[in-house]
């Protein structure tokens, strides 16, 4: 497949989404706040043609890179260059972050630990075939990684190894790993392939992973200024992003259906989720 075909494909899926977003929520709360107004309108028309969500600002970037790696350089080449991330993620991190304050999901740094995310699932994507589940013992590594994050935010909040803070970054590599081999387990896969309630809602959130993702970015200051107890404000937050999710996912694809009509090949307006099809022979 061409570059122009692998990008746009991608572009096609995040653009549509992001479009109604951006016009149905984050104008209508911008005009609310006053962040709005006639003097920058020309200013705010630019997220129309970049996505004010950072994350989506580097997917774009990261989507060339990935193409880049997939068609061109060996997966030693692909390790190497892990290596060489990782070891730069520990220089900034060691002398350039304050780790006295939560920091390490602050631009521009966090560019650097999810850029080695990406690389790491593409090398577990490499490796799908020699990754199976071993039973009890990946279970128990899969708990124990999420309960070493969750421990650790507890202390961080209590004022505790904030300096440590990089152990919720590490923690996410052994947990995407096991969390594929417990995903491989008979159990979950009969539960993935029958029609359970189970089964509906992760497909349900599955396929509006990149929907939810913008619409909870979108409207989050606006429910930390609504002062509701826990768990209702976070339960009606989790309810309206879950509803408007819906709302913008069936307008982009109907947005979807219109580039279609008007010449873009069917092939790059999928309504699928981001994904990485194939790797190179030579992998």
């Amino acid at each position: 497949m061409s570059f122009y075909s692998w990008y746009a494909r991608r572009i096609l899926r995040i653009f549509p989404s992001a479009w109604v977003v951006v016009i149905m929520i984050v104008f209508p709360i911008d005009i609310f706040s006053g962040t709005l107004r006639l003097g920058n309108l020309l200013p705010e028309l630019g997220k129309l043609f970049f996505p004010p969500f950072w994350f989506l600002q580097a997917l774009l970037i990261y989507y060339v890179l990935i193409f880049v790696i997939l068609e061109k350089l060996t997966k030693q080449i692909m390790i190497i260059i892990g290596m060489l991330l990782g070891f730069l993620y520990i220089i900034v991190y060691s002398f350039c972050l304050d780790l006295r304050i939560w920091t390490i999901e602050t631009l521009p740094f966090n560019l650097i630990f999810y850029f080695l995310i990406i690389l790491w699932g593409l090398y577990l994507g490499m490796n799908e075939k020699e990754i199976r589940f071993s039973g009890k013992v990946d279970v128990a590594a899969l708990l124990i990684c999420v309960g070493i994050i969750y421990f650790h935010k507890y202390l961080m909040v209590k004022g505790i190894l904030a300096w440590l803070q990089c152990i919720q970054h590490f923690a996410v590599f052994p947990l995407l790993y096991f969390s594929l081999k417990v995903a491989r387990s008979k159990f979950i896969i009969s539960l993935m392939d029958g029609n359970s309630a189970v089964s509906t809602v992760i497909k349900f959130l599955s396929s509006r992973t990149l929907e939810l993702f913008m619409v909870n970015n979108a409207i989050v200051i606006t429910f930390k200024r609504i002062d509701l107890s826990f768990p209702w404000g976070a339960i009606l937050f989790v309810s309206v992003s879950v509803i408007l999710s819906v709302v913008v996912k069936r307008f982009a694809e109907y947005l979807g259906s219109k580039m279609e009509e008007v010449g873009v090949p069917k092939n790059m307006v999928r309504r699928q989720n981001i994904e990485i099809h194939g790797y190179p022979k030579h992998h």
